[in-house]
């Protein structure tokens, strides 16, 4: 979020991560010292608030919408918020500012490959007289920014999607009104790079919508799950297949520090000792291969899905030699202000595998728009937590992990960065749920004394485990 508002202030001019790296630390000191702040680095409330307030104007102008290709998918950012016009041609989409100020097409070209495409396009603006600027190409994807002999800057970023190349090409020309191009194409090339790599991306930030509530978006990777770039063909299912398909290929061990391309994580708990496992529908969606690793030492279990409640966000797994595993006895109803715990894998990428717990409470019976489906809670959540365990202190499951509030439209809406605003289903859903399932369920008490915090994190991990899908 804090890299989004300085790309849009022209503060910093490389794509965002999801890790806190120097290139940002450099840009966050650069905007402190031009806005007399502590020139220290550090993402603070005054230095964030500040950083709001400038970049507020940019992404209002801008306002990005989620725009999938006609026949590929792949949603990616689109500045729709400058009146361009929209027209289908045989490639894709193209998107045009009638004052000609910008100009985008969104497009898939069949039978071409990236490495081609990337030198042919190099030879031709060479050849077409080009300023070449910045030129790169490695694990199936290109990008290359350049002007064009008129003056006319023009981004190009694709990435090979089957037996073709998927992406987009962006030009502007500030002769004809400045709309800060270059930090356009950061950000699509960002969104871009993140539905066919499945990196973390927040949720595109824009002005609210009158009358318009503020939607929590799932802790997953914000984009689809199959991957764009392979250099194998995609897994097929695990389940017995037809007798014309051929056998599925091996599933590769996964561990939640080397996640693969095309991979989406999640977290998961058992509701019985038969190796039936919970998590969100969202985790599992469109996926040929599901795995889930636990803490008996072996590399994966595969599993497969039962049944999913997509208006409910739950999934139930069956997680292949997952018998007598321990599980989760659950709880009907908590009280507000009650103490909780989230176990999960969070950004499994790059935080520790053996994953994490934190405390916090019931902040409110309901979620957005007082939904009784869900409780709101404080305990701290990340992308990767979702489908893990909510606890209460005696170790019963109170609900299920699915939503955090989307922050940066939060603070478009109102003004105010919210902090610690997440959401589980209750079990009460979760029940219904199972019992359509036919499975029974252990019944939680609230007998005896509460777990110290070190114990309910060894029993939340002892029923949890990290949900990998492809």
């Amino acid at each position: 979020m804090v890299q989004v508002l300085l790309i849009a202030t022209g503060h910093q001019n490389s794509v965002p991560t999801e890790q806190f790296g120097l290139r940002t630390f450099t840009a966050l000191k650069r905007f402190q010292n031009e806005n007399n702040l502590r020139p220290d680095g550090a993402a603070n409330r005054m230095t964030t608030d500040r950083l709001y307030e400038a970049g507020r104007a940019n992404l209002d102008s801008w306002s990005f919408k989620l725009t999938s290709h006609p026949w590929r998918g792949r949603p990616i950012w689109m500045p729709q918020g400058m009146g361009l016009r929209s027209v289908t041609n045989k490639n894709g989409l193209s998107y045009h500012d009638p004052n000609g100020r910008l100009r985008v097409a969104y497009n898939h070209f069949q039978g071409v490959g990236a490495e081609v495409a990337y030198s042919d396009l190099l030879e031709k603006m060479r050849r077409d007289r080009f300023v070449v600027h910045y030129s790169v190409i490695k694990d199936g994807w290109f990008v290359i920014s350049a002007t064009t002999p008129s003056g006319e800057d023009e981004y190009v970023r694709y990435h090979q999607d089957g037996d073709g190349i998927l992406g987009f090409t962006l030009f502007w020309n500030n002769e004809r009104g400045n709309v800060s191009g270059e930090r356009v194409a950061i950000l699509m090339s960002a969104s871009l790079g993140s539905v066919m790599n499945g990196r973390p991306m927040i949720e595109p930030p824009g002005p609210p919508q009158a009358n318009a509530q503020v939607a929590t978006v799932p802790l997953q990777v914000p984009v689809p799950v199959q991957p764009a770039a392979r250099e194998t063909p995609p897994v097929t299912a695990p389940l017995p297949p037809p007798a014309a398909v051929s056998p599925p290929a091996p599933v590769p061990p996964v561990t939640p520090k080397a996640e693969e391309k095309g991979i989406s994580t999640g977290t998961g708990f058992f509701v019985d000792a038969k190796g039936n496992l919970i998590t969100n529908a969202h985790v599992v969606k469109d996926c040929k291969v599901v795995v889930v690793k636990l803490t008996d030492g072996k590399p994966v279990h595969k599993a497969r899905v039962v049944a999913t409640d997509t208006s409910n966000d739950l999934a139930l797994l069956a997680v292949e030699d997952a018998v007598g595993t321990k599980f989760a006895s659950l709880r009907m109803g908590t009280r507000l202000g009650e103490g909780v715990a989230v176990f999960g894998y969070p950004h499994a990428d790059i935080l520790a595998s053996s994953g994490n717990f934190t405390l916090g409470n019931v902040t409110a019976l309901s979620g957005l728009g007082d939904d009784s489906r869900y409780y709101q809670i404080s305990a701290p959540v990340q992308q990767g937590n979702s489908g893990g365990p909510l606890l209460d202190n005696y170790g019963n499951a109170v609900g299920v992990v699915a939503a955090k509030l989307n922050v940066l439209k939060m603070a478009m809406a109102s003004g105010d960065f919210a902090q610690n605003i997440n959401f589980a289903i209750k079990t009460t859903m979760l029940a219904t749920f199972l019992e359509a399932n036919q499975v029974t369920m252990q019944p939680g008490v609230t007998t005896g004394a509460k777990l110290d915090p070190a114990d309910l994190a060894d029993a939340a991990k002892s029923m949890s485990g990290f949900v990998a899908c492809q």
